[in-house]
């Protein structure tokens, strides 16, 4: 599948920056639907999930959305855009027959605002937070850290929020371990 390389920034102009790449992410959906026809055309199909790319569905084939993100969260001075970003997302969303949100559906949940903002119709499923990580009650009794911390992301934004974490644990003083996606950097 086709995908767009993203730029993003830190400080102010990180919106502006994602603004003026708004075509390219709207053309890339085209692009995603277009690779996905020519898919079904050659092969039989009966049930589409797509993982947060918003042109992989089929108007002929059930097609299911997984996101958190439903409701998009800007920064305070940039928060007028929210919702014509949230119209432009409510679009393609609307084009799924169902949206599976990988999160608990009540007041204590994973994602908050992000799926949790406003109420949903029966398109919007709540299915639980998606993990490979299994719980066993041992491990909790022989717990070596409080927190773990597993970060992702395309930079400056990963870096910029794993400063935040770092300055946030330090202050708490909760015994933390943080995998930063760095693999020669280890930090104490």
């Amino acid at each position: 599948m086709p995908s767009v390389n993203i730029k993003y920034s830190s400080g102010n102009s990180f919106l502006i920056k994602l603004l003026i790449q708004l075509p390219k992410f709207i053309g890339n959906i085209k692009k995603e639907n277009k690779a996905l026809k020519k898919i079904l055309s050659k092969d039989k199909i009966d049930l589409i999930i797509s993982d947060n790319r918003y042109g992989i569905y089929s108007k002929n084939i059930p097609s299911i959305f997984i996101s958190h993100q439903i409701f998009p969260k800007l920064p305070k001075g940039l928060r007028l855009f929210e919702k014509f970003i949230y119209k432009l997302q409510r679009k393609y969303i609307n084009r799924f027959d169902k949206c599976l949100i990988p999160d608990y559906k009540g007041s204590i949940n994973l994602s908050g605002d992000l799926s949790h903002k406003h109420s949903l119709n029966d398109k919007f499923i709540f299915i639980g937070p998606l993990s490979e990580f299994k719980f066993e009650s041992n491990v909790v009794k022989n717990k070596l850290f409080e927190i773990l911390v597993i970060l992702s992301g395309s930079e400056p934004q990963r870096t910029i929020f794993e400063n935040i974490l770092l300055k946030q644990i330090k202050e708490s003083g909760i015994k933390s371990l943080i995998i930063s996606g760095k693999p020669k950097k280890i930090m104490k």
